[in-house]
């Protein structure tokens, strides 16, 4: 399924530990934002509080746990395949489970508030990201754990597969960035506020808004590279073949 270049491992721990670090800062300095700068965390009892799960949740399952779910046959190269298959569909399970309360949270909140649903290039992109990873996740379950599927078959959605999913990563992040800056410009754009914390002025939230931005960016161009080069691919072993005629025991 993969050509004959040949593997050299060089470079992926340190990219791979950057991408890791790039990634907790990114979730951690989230999680500052909204709570020292927005107030924190609430559910139905405060619709305001409640809209920042929103942001965090869509980051840590859209873009940090969606990243590492697609690196996992990477850093566990020497894994069987059968567990790598199951722990890939599981840490993508997990994703889109936080991204459905993500969403939830961002409905409840508008609801409450009377503003409307998915008006913005930032929802509409949103949507169509839920939609294309809600899809992902029941393909591949389908294609590549049940055994009733022929080999012939699977080996033709893998690629698609591979492409679709990469693809839904980069616009996950695309995605998110919009909804930081949406976010910013509803909090920071403001004539009421004082001149020093408008956005304009660069004020500590808006310092800390732009770097949670750069993250984003980094991590997945981190992870898009990682999964990207060939150099870097994960080398089949026999135990693989069998599973395209093997039950998963």
């Amino acid at each position: 399924m993969e050509g004959g270049d040949e593997v050299d491992l060089r470079g992926f721990t340190l990219t791979y530990t950057i991408a890791a670090g790039v990634g907790v800062c990114l979730v951690s300095l989230m999680v500052v934002w909204l709570e020292h700068f927005r107030g924190g965390f609430a559910w139905s009892s405060s619709p305001g509080l409640q809209f920042n799960w929103h942001p965090l949740l869509m980051t840590l399952g859209m873009v940090f746990i969606y990243g590492n779910a697609i690196l996992i046959y990477r850093v566990f190269r020497t894994e069987r395949k059968r567990y790598l298959k199951i722990g890939h569909a599981c840490v993508n399970a997990l994703a889109f489970v936080l991204g459905v309360v993500g969403l939830r949270a961002v409905f409840e909140f508008h609801n409450a508030k009377g503003i409307p649903n998915v008006y913005s290039l930032h929802s509409w992109l949103g949507i169509i990201v839920m939609i294309i990873f809600a899809e992902q996740l029941l393909f591949g379950l389908t294609f590549f754990l049940f055994p009733t599927v022929r080999p012939t078959l699977r080996t033709r959605y893998l690629s698609i597969h591979t492409t679709v999913g990469l693809g839904g990563f980069g616009l996950a992040c695309v995605t998110a960035l919009l909804g930081l800056m949406e976010k910013t410009f509803f909090v920071l754009v403001d004539p009421k506020l004082p001149e020093n914390h408008q956005y304009k002025a660069l004020p500590a939230e808006g310092m800390l808004v732009n770097m949670i931005g750069m993250l984003i960016v980094i991590f997945g161009i981190l992870v898009l590279t990682l999964v990207g080069l060939r150099r870097y691919r994960r080398i089949p072993v026999t135990e693989d073949e069998m599973l395209l005629t093997e039950a998963i025991n």
